[in-house]
C-alpha cells in the first residue's frame, strides 16, 4: 500500500488526486509544515529534499516531487489516458505542456509565494514578487492558447496529468476569481476537472 506525506495546500494535491481517481489503497500521513514537521531528523532521514508530498512505495523505497510521483503512479498502473505511452501521438505535445506546468508555471508560484528564496537581497522581495505575477499572468497564456483550440481540457476531451497539475497550480493563483474570469479557457477546464469526483474529492480535503 502506498503511504502519501501529506499536508494541504500543497503540491500533495497533485499525487493525491492521482491516487483517488486510478482507485489504488493508500494511507495519508499528515506532514504539517506549518510545524516544521517537513524538517524533523525522522521526516528527513526518508525524504532528504524536506519538502511535501513524499510517497512510500510497497517495497519501502520513497519519491519526491510532485511531477514524478503522478507521472510514476499512472504509468505504473497502466493509465494511459492519463499518461500518454511511447506509441501515442500526442506523447511529445503532452510531454512538453506537462513539464512546462511543472516547472515553469510551478517555479513562477513558487516566487510569488518565497521570493526571499530568489534573491540574496531580502530589500528586493517585493520586486521578486511582482515580476513573478506578470511571469503567471504570462505563463497561463501558453496553456489558455491551447485550451482555446480545442477543450475543455489540455488535449480536448481527453482528461491527462497536464489538467491535473493545472488545477492544482489554478487553486495557488494570487486571485483565483481573477484568473478564472480572465482565462476562459481555463475556467472551462477547471470546471470540466471538478466533474470528476476523485477530483472533486480531493479539491474539498485541500481547501
Amino acid at each position: 500500500m502506498y503511504k502519501l506525506y501529506w499536508c494541504a495546500q500543497t503540491a500533495a494535491f497533485g499525487p493525491h488526486a492521482v491516487l483517488e481517481e486510478i482507485g489504488v489503497e493508500y494511507e495519508i500521513v499528515p506532514v504539517d509544515i506549518y510545524k516544521d514537521e517537513h524538517l524533523t531528523p525522522e521526516y528527513l532521514s526518508m525524504n532528504p529534499a524536506g519538502k511535501v508530498p513524499a510517497l512510500k512505495l510497497s517495497d519501502g523505497r520513497v519519491m519526491h516531487e510532485a511531477a514524478a510521483i503522478m507521472l510514476y503512479l499512472a504509468e505504473t498502473h497502466q493509465r494511459s489516458d492519463l499518461a500518454p505511452g511511447p506509441d501515442d501521438p500526442i506523447l511529445g505535445e503532452f510531454l512538453s505542456t506537462y513539464f512546462y506546468l511543472t516547472s515553469v508555471v510551478q517555479n513562477a508560484h513558487k516566487q510569488f509565494y518565497y521570493p526571499h528564496r530568489f534573491t540574496t537581497d531580502q530589500a528586493n522581495t517585493d520586486a521578486v514578487k511582482n515580476q513573478a505575477r506578470l511571469n503567471i499572468t504570462e505563463e497561463w497564456k501558453v496553456i489558455e492558447k491551447r485550451l482555446n483550440a480545442g477543450g475543455p481540457f489540455v488535449f480536448g476531451d481527453r482528461y491527462t496529468l497536464c489538467d491535473m497539475f493545472a488545477v492544482m497550480l489554478i487553486t495557488w493563483n494570487p486571485d483565483t476569481e481573477q484568473l478564472l474570469t480572465e482565462f476562459p479557457g481555463l475556467k472551462r477546464c477547471f470546471d470540466a476537472a471538478l466533474e470528476h469526483p476523485a477530483m472533486a474529492k480531493v479539491m474539498e480535503l485541500h481547501n
